[in-house]
């Protein structure tokens, strides 16, 4: 059963927001996520679910195996909506970290009702802003769509939608179509020029005879990366 004991009002919301949002991390209880893995044998599956190519985190392990923590909703501790307490369980001006959303078991052990009520607020404030999110950016990228579907590169070079308005003076602001635009590796830009004449400066009276004849000098090899005759 919660706590029916009163709790002293925290003196700033945040700076207990942060407290059990840093604090008490899922992963205190069996060390950092990294130790946590390496308590179980690489062929398990939580190994295979929280592996890099995967949805899963570490963190998901801890939760799983050592606690949920603390729901937030709006970026905040659950607040107070049944006055002044969070749940009918709980007493009033009750601040403690179990009344505000810290759920303390883990998804193995099971959440008590107020847990599970706090984790379902937290849970369904993530998906009205994935419903709601996607919608936005959607209706935002169609109408940038339709806005700017007139608009070409003309002949000297700028920008213009139909009516000839401008958007740019130059497309990209240097002129270049970004579908063939590619990184070269320029090796002779870093070394100094010492370095420089030492790997691609050719000496004609030494290097020439080896070079016609296919010899391959032992110096020319590291010079000329390995691509000298021979």
């Amino acid at each position: 059963m919660p706590s029916t004991r009163p709790r002293s009002k925290s003196p700033t919301s945040s700076g207990r927001r942060t407290t059990t949002n840093s604090s008490p991390r899922p992963e205190t209880r069996l060390g950092r996520p990294s130790r946590t893995r390496s308590r179980f044998p690489s062929s398990t599956t939580s190994d295979l679910w929280s592996s890099p190519d995967r949805k899963g985190s570490k963190i998901n392990i801890s939760q799983v195996i050592a606690c949920v923590g603390q729901q937030n909703v709006e970026g905040k501790r659950i607040p107070f909506g049944f006055r002044q307490r969070t749940l009918p369980h709980f007493i009033k001006n009750d601040y403690g970290p179990e009344s505000r959303g810290f759920v303390e078991n883990s998804y193995l052990a099971g959440l008590t009702p107020s847990e599970f009520f706090f984790h379902a607020m937290g849970g369904r404030e993530g998906l009205i802003d994935t419903a709601v999110k996607t919608a936005e950016t959607g209706y935002i990228q169609r109408r940038l769509i339709k806005a700017m579907e007139s608009v070409m590169v003309n002949y000297d070079g700028t920008v213009r939608n139909s009516i000839g308005q401008m958007v740019q003076l130059r497309y990209g602001e240097d002129g270049l179509d970004g579908m063939w635009v590619e990184n070269q590796n320029m090796p002779t830009m870093k070394p100094s020029n010492a370095l420089f004449i030492r790997d691609f400066k050719l000496d004609l009276r030494k290097d020439a005879q080896a070079l016609l004849h296919g010899r391959n000098r032992p110096d020319a090899a590291g010079r000329f990366g390995g691509d000298a005759c021979g």
